[in-house]
């Protein structure tokens, strides 16, 4: 194999490995998500689509700190607002 073959082949590697990095990540938002909105209806009722559309537009962060909140939150608010 020659250098450029090398690079190549290294090229290929690494944007490989980022993709699949990138696809678990995105999975375990997908699940995240699913599962928060699954535990608000299950606690509050039926949700607005303006929370839905708020908890699908979630970055991750947001997403662990919901998750964390909504055992002890009284209300919606609690959850994405405190």
């Amino acid at each position: 194999m020659n250098y450029y073959e090398k690079v190549i082949a290294e090229g290929i590697a690494t944007g490989r490995a980022e993709g699949i990095a990138t696809g678990r990540a995105e999975g375990i938002a997908t699940g995240q998500r699913a599962a928060l909105l699954k535990l608000l209806a299950a606690k509050f009722g039926a949700l607005e689509p303006e929370l839905v559309a708020r908890v699908e537009a979630a970055t991750s962060d947001d997403l662990e700190r919901w998750l964390g909140r909504i055992l002890v939150a009284d209300r919606v608010e609690a959850v994405l607002d405190a």
